[in-house]
């Protein structure tokens, strides 16, 4: 196991080095001159020159890409060009938020997901499972932003139950945890509800209830059980999306996360928090895949001699 975590550990090189490649890229095609951006629309051309001299920006593309890379290995995302502050503080700062608003919406995606999922599996084409079938698509359907608004205009300004905007609190968690959470607890249900099918299919299920098994011990302990890889899968990449696509939910409820500071970054043109935000969510990404390729060693028996070979 330790030889495999360490081989998925290494394997994040090469594809950490190429986020790494395509967001300087993007950034370098974006329109803007960082060096004009601190100082102003005022500066004078010499002025700029002097400015783009010191800051490297003169020096060839492949000099200025390895001087990034060398600041990634050190942790060092350069500062903002918005405040003059390290790129690295602001996300810090920032990521806290967003890993409690993405383990908060996957926590509400399998609340519902997962139950759902069990009992239209085990009602099959009965009126409950047509009707998440239903809602599932529905749930899946909606855009992100739209079901924010509507939250936002139900349950905080109409009924006044929640507040529409900020982090003081729990409280200001519950609409933005539903609002992400609702695509993937519908993604879920059409998961938890296939792969059960698939389990409740097999010989051994049929053996459990012909010795008289109750109903509950066959589905939570013998079906639930081998039904769960394919959840696992579908969560943690529920999960490593939340983490890098909380954009939306977070500018709708001014949630002060990692995606509203790169959606402010990208409209002041701050080009090296917007790249160290791409790096840290794809780092994220990559690390929750991790721990899912970890998690079914301890799922599947299968996997772990997998593992040991």
């Amino acid at each position: 196991m330790l030889r495999f975590i360490l081989k998925r550990i290494l394997m994040l090189i090469p594809v950490l080095l190429g986020v790494s490649l395509i967001v300087f890229m993007l950034m370098q095609l974006a329109p803007g001159d960082p060096a004009q951006i601190i100082l102003g629309p005022q500066a004078s051309p010499e002025d700029i020159a002097n400015m783009r001299e010191v800051m490297g920006l003169n020096r060839p593309l492949y000099i200025q890409f390895l001087s990034f890379l060398k600041g990634l290995l050190s942790l060092d995302f350069g500062v903002s060009l918005k405040d003059q502050q390290p790129v690295l503080n602001r996300l810090m700062a920032a990521l806290p938020y967003t890993a409690q608003l993405a383990l908060a919406a996957i926590v509400v995606a399998l609340l519902i997901g997962i139950p759902v999922g069990i009992i239209a599996a085990t009602k099959q084409y009965s009126i409950f499972d047509r009707i998440s079938t239903v809602l599932a698509l529905i749930g899946f359907s909606t855009p992100n932003f739209w079901l924010s608004i509507m939250l936002i205009l139900v349950f905080a300004v109409n009924l006044r139950w929640l507040p529409v905007s900020g982090a003081k609190n729990l409280s200001y968690l519950i609409l933005p945890a539903i609002a992400l959470g609702t695509q993937s607890a519908a993604i879920i249900t059409r998961m938890t509800r296939s792969s059960m099918l698939e389990v409740l299919s097999q010989d051994y299920i049929s053996t459990a209830k012909a010795k008289g098994l109750p109903p509950r011990v066959i589905i939570l302990k013998h079906a639930l059980k081998n039904a769960l890889i394919p959840i696992i899968t579908v969560a943690g990449l529920q999960m490593g999306l939340m983490l890098g696509g909380a954009i939306l939910t977070e500018t709708v409820f001014a949630w002060p996360g990692i995606g509203r500071l790169m959606i402010d970054s990208i409209r002041a043109k701050d080009t090296p928090v917007v790249q160290g935000g791409v790096i840290i969510t794809a780092s994220l990404f990559v690390f929750v895949n991790l721990i899912v390729d970890i998690l079914y060693a301890y799922v599947d028996p299968r996997v772990k001699e997998h593992y040991k070979k």
